[in-house]
Formats: C-alpha cells, sequence, structure tokens
C-alpha cells in the first residue's frame, strides 16, 4: 500500500508540473503611482485571478525605464499591461518585438500607437466620445441650446451637429469668450482632455471666470468638479480594469493584436450641485436620481 501510495503521488506531482496551473504571465507595468491606477489595477487582476500578475513601477532611481526594458527582454511576459505613456513607450522599446502590450491612460494614445517599432499592441483610449457627453447635458438641463468646447489650436477635432469647437491659445482668449457669453442662460461651456491646451492654461482662473459669468463649464474629471466646474462625465476606472482584462485575454487567446484603440464602455456623471444654484441652473428632477452617480455639494 506505501509503495502505491507513493506512485499515486508521484503521478499527482507529475500531473501538476505538466498542467499550466497559474496561466498566462501578464505585467503590469506603470508610469506612476495614482489612485485611479489602483482602482484599474484592483478589477483588472480580479478578473485575471488564475494567472500570473507582476506589478512594475517605473522609477528614476530604483527601477529606471531602460532597466524596465532589458528586464523584459530577459525575462518576457505573455503581455503586458502598461498604464500611462511612459510605461508605454517602455514597452514598446523592447528588443523582443514578440511581447505585446494593451496600454490605457495614454491622452492622445492614437499617436503613441502608431510608434509602436512593430510590437503587437492594442489599447483603450481615455477619451468620451462627444456626442455621449452631449445627450447625457441635453437630458439633464432641457433648456440648454448651445454647446462650445475650447481646444488647442492644433487639436483636429472639428464640430460636430450641436457641439461647436473653439481653437484657443491660452487663459486670457478662454476668459474673453466667457465674458462675452456672460447672461446667456442656454449655454454650456465644455472643456475636453486636450493635453496641449491643458499645459498652458490656468485652471482656477477659468473655473472662476466661468462662476462669474454664470456660464456652466463642463469639465473631464471628477477632481475637477470638486474644484468649481459645474459636471463631468468621467471615465469609470473599476470598469476600465475589466475591459482591459477582457480584451487582453481574448488578444492571448486568439493571436489577434489589432493595433487599434477601443473606446472606454464605463463612465460616471458628476454634478456640482451648489454651483447648479449659486450660477442658477434648474437640472430636471426627474432624470437627475437616475443620472448623477456623484454629486458634489
Amino acid at each position: 500500500m506505501a509503495i502505491a501510495g507513493r506512485w499515486i503521488i508521484s503521478l499527482f506531482v507529475c500531473g501538476l508540473c505538466a498542467w499550466p496551473a497559474w496561466g498566462h504571465r501578464v505585467v503590469i507595468l506603470k508610469s506612476e503611482e495614482l489612485k485611479i491606477y489602483s482602482e484599474t489595477i484592483a478589477a483588472f487582476k480580479a478578473d485575471l485571478k488564475d494567472h500570473t500578475i507582476e506589478e512594475i513601477l517605473i522609477a528614476e532611481k530604483t527601477q529606471p525605464a531602460q532597466k524596465v526594458i532589458e528586464t523584459l527582454d530577459k525575462n518576457p511576459p505573455a503581455a503586458v499591461f502598461a498604464l500611462g505613456s511612459l510605461a508605454l513607450k517602455t514597452c514598446f522599446a523592447t528588443t523582443n518585438k514578440d511581447i505585446p502590450c494593451l496600454y490605457t491612460f495614454v491622452l492622445q494614445s492614437g499617436a503613441n500607437s502608431g510608434a509602436n517599432h512593430g510590437h503587437k499592441g492594442r489599447g483603450i483610449s481615455l477619451e468620451v466620445a462627444p456626442q455621449a457627453l452631449l445627450q447625457q447635458l441635453k437630458l439633464l438641463v432641457p433648456g440648454w441650446r448651445s454647446f462650445y468646447a475650447f481646444v488647442s489650436a492644433r487639436n483636429s477635432q472639428k464640430s460636430i451637429p450641436g457641439l461647436e469647437f473653439k481653437p484657443v491659445s491660452g487663459t486670457a482668449e478662454i476668459e474673453k469668450h466667457l465674458e462675452s457669453l456672460k447672461g446667456k442662460p442656454d449655454v454650456v461651456v465644455w472643456l475636453p482632455p486636450d493635453p496641449v491646451l491643458m499645459s498652458m492654461i490656468d485652471l482656477k482662473r477659468i473655473i472662476k471666470a466661468s462662476q462669474v459669468a454664470k456660464i456652466p463649464l463642463v469639465v473631464f474629471s471628477e477632481a475637477f468638479v470638486r474644484a468649481g466646474g459645474f459636471a463631468s462625465l468621467s471615465l469609470n476606472y473599476e470598469t476600465l480594469g475589466h475591459q482591459a482584462a477582457a480584451l487582453l485575454l481574448n488578444s492571448l487567446d486568439s493571436g489577434d493584436w489589432p493595433g487599434l484603440e477601443e473606446g472606454p464602455i464605463g463612465t460616471y456623471l458628476v454634478v456640482n450641485r451648489k454651483l447648479a444654484k449659486e450660477i442658477g441652473v434648474t437640472i430636471n428632477p426627474r432624470l437627475y436620481q437616475l443620472m448623477v452617480d456623484v454629486v458634489v455639494d
């Protein structure tokens, strides 16, 4: 019996050795430590609990990008999930072209994904479609008729029906536009996630100018609403993590890395209710409870 028992145990152990119990090995590559990264990563890891997950934070002193590149080349994972521009560039800088990369949290990532140096990849954009934002705002406040979006002169977005894009060069120009719109109750201004514009403006001054003019300023993050913006249609970062896990597993199973970007599938609406009262905006009471996910008072 003892011999038979040892034989059975040996077969069991060998079976474990042959069976890929831990699935794929995936490296999560982070450009920095951010709360929104953590929310996305937690959801991503929850959906890949049967796989081996490693996290690497790119840090100039302890883990510089070049060291990370060498680590990935020496021990290539099945895939990399890159969060942020630096993580994406690091992944695409590896010598091993067979390391595929799924990326997100990269503003204007379409431009970056083209410079993949022959690597396989796909991405999830951070940009919420203007049409989706416009539709929700019209439902929330039926009296709104005119919608403007401030963008940098280099932004290639074109106006769509109901939304006019206004190229601007800086804070002073936006302040002048807001002053000219003062007293028009049906006007809304949107500040989209334009990285070029955000690098050249003073957001506090723009928020102040919008409040003085009593023009609702729609922004692209909950933090900016809490800073004095009127509303935002923001990404749901937990849903983003689940979406990333689904796309990565699909590509690993099929071997298909289309090199394209998916739009984000999860959003939540944030409204500054206190500001709405101060500037005289009447929100649709029937849809308010259904549509608004976060209230700032």
